[in-house]
């Protein structure tokens, strides 16, 4: 069976090392786990009251890594009021000794109300 979701592509080393725009208009309010999001930290807008949540993964294998970079990528063109809006990434990789972590922080719109709250 071929695997159409995962990547035969590498990504540019620039990639790997990349900062959301507007990640600094936003100070962290606090972290927290949610239960429809698990573990996320809150942030407000330096210029507004919008609030937003940030989700950190720590990824340890580049072709996982490149996989997920991708759908983030594809998540950000999807324009569907039915999901959470994702605003923006960010990737950090660091190398070790012997391995390289990634670690991804994915910025998404934070809902006032759902389903389970009306």
């Amino acid at each position: 069976m071929n695997k159409t979701n995962e990547a035969n592509v590498d990504l540019a080393p620039e990639e790997f090392n990349t900062s959301w725009a507007d990640e600094s208009n936003y100070t962290s309010i606090k972290k927290q786990f949610d239960s429809r999001f698990g573990d996320i930290e809150l942030l407000k807008s330096n210029t507004g009251f919008e609030v937003i949540f940030m989700k950190e993964k720590v990824i340890s294998n580049k072709k996982e890594a490149v996989n997920f970079i991708l759908s983030l990528k594809k998540r950000i063109l999807m324009n569907n009021k039915n999901s959470l809006i994702l605003k923006g990434f960010s990737v950090k990789s660091k190398k070790g000794l012997c391995s390289t972590n990634y670690l991804i922080k994915s910025f998404y719109s934070y809902p006032n109300k759902d389903a389970r709250k009306i």
